[in-house]
This record gives structure tokens, sequence and C-alpha cells, in this order.
């Protein structure tokens, strides 16, 4: 698969198989779990957390899906800011609450656009580092707010987003699964599958960004910001 934005050649049997849940209108939706915690013979029950990215197209048949999977409760790691500028609403589902819980405040989130671009088009390992570093900083209340809701409501499946699920939900990942005791490279990969979760988004990406000018003017900085590398990801393990 192609964009200007990014290239994956990305096989359709990678997004129809596990991790990976197809939820139409949905991307880059997986599963946690199904894993086993390093050292131990404890399994990490399936289909019970899900991340992804924002739901904002999730079709009719995407609203089945959900209710099958018998998701209740999905947190939205979102500003208002955020949701406000890029037009990407919360959708009505019956049966599903949503909650905020914005992982960055409104002033983090509205950073100077041009000098992060340009930290990702020198340097996009440290570029990540910074972010995710600021994210850990903030998001603790948020993570909290999760986490509480999977040790108080353990039979209630829940999905944790943001707009493409790498960062913010992305760090929540990490955070879970370095309580299962899910080993480092078990880790990394997860973070890794990212790139092939983000691959069908990349031409609505690029829609939505290169209409803005701060974006479509920077744009080789721009691109690297949707990267999922395994060795990023390592060296945010080294960090935590």
């Amino acid at each position: 698969m192609s964009s200007g934005l990014l290239s994956y050649a990305i096989s359709s049997d990678v997004l129809s198989s596990p991790p990976f849940v197809v939820v139409p209108g949905v991307i880059n939706i997986r599963a946690l779990g199904g894993t086993s915690a390093e050292g131990t013979q404890m399994h990490i029950k399936p289909l019970h957390v899900f991340c992804s990215g924002e739901l904002t197209r999730i079709t009719d048949v995407g609203r089945s899906k959900l209710e099958e999977l018998g998701v209740t409760t999905v947190f939205d790691l979102r500003s208002d800011s955020e949701i406000a500028e890029f037009h990407s609403e919360t959708p009505d589902i019956p049966g599903i609450r949503f909650v905020r819980a914005p992982a960055l405040t409104e002033n983090a989130w509205k950073i100077d656009i041009p000098e992060l671009i340009q930290r990702y088009k020198d340097n996009e390992l440290k570029a990540d580092l910074n972010g995710y570093d600021q994210i850990l900083q903030m998001a603790g209340p948020s993570y909290g707010l999760i986490f509480s809701h999977l040790r108080d409501h353990p039979s209630e499946p829940c999905l944790v987003h943001y707009t493409v699920g790498r960062d913010r939900t992305g760090l929540f990942v990490v955070l879970f699964y370095m309580l299962m005791r899910v080993s480092d490279s078990n880790i990394a990969h997860d973070y890794y599958l990212s790139t092939a979760g983000l691959a069908p988004f990349l031409p609505v990406l690029e829609t939505r960004f290169r209409s803005i000018p701060v974006f479509r003017d920077n744009w080789e900085g721009f691109s690297k910001m949707f990267s999922a590398k395994a060795e990023t990801m390592a060296a945010v393990l080294s960090m935590i």
C-alpha cells in the first residue's frame, strides 16, 4: 500500500489476523493480551482490552462489531481542541459509554508545530523520546482511570484510543504489558504493529494535513511522525 505520506507493503492478511480486529471504519485496532507473562504460567486474557485510532468514521457494521466484542466503555485520550480542530467528533453508539480522558493538557497539545516538525526532521528518535517523556509526565491520571476500570470491572471489555493509536495509546499499551510482565521484545513488536495498522489511514491523514500550510510546508519532518519502529520502543522501555 502506498501513499505520498509514507509507503508500506501491507498484506490484507496481516490486518485481518490477531492481534488485529476488523472493525469497519476504525483504524489500527488491536486486541491486547493473548500472550504469556515472561517467566510465569500466567496467560493474559484475550479480547478484553482493545486499542485503536479515532472512531469518528466507524460504520454501522463497525458499531455492531464493537457490540459483538462486548465493549462497554471507550476511553478517549484526545484533547477537546484536538477533536474540534480536526472535526473528529465522538460517535454515538448505544450501549457503549464514552469517557473523556485527555492524556495531554490543552496547552501541551497546542505546541509549536513548526518547531516540533523540525525536531523530527533533525532527529526522529530524539523527537519521539521527548514527546513520550512529556506524555508520561502528564498522562498519569488518564491512564490511572483506565487501570481503575480494568481493576473494578474485570468482566467488561474496554477500548482505548486517540487520533491514530500510536503515541498516547501506545504508551498505555506499554504500561499495561509491563504490568503484565510481557517481555520487552514483545512490547516493541506490538508497537511496531502500528506500522501496519496505520497503513489504510495514510491517504486520509495526507488529505487532512496537506490542506494545512504548516504541515504541507514541512512535509519531510511531518511524515516521520507516523512511523512506529521497534527500536524506538526499545529506547522508550530503557527510559521508563
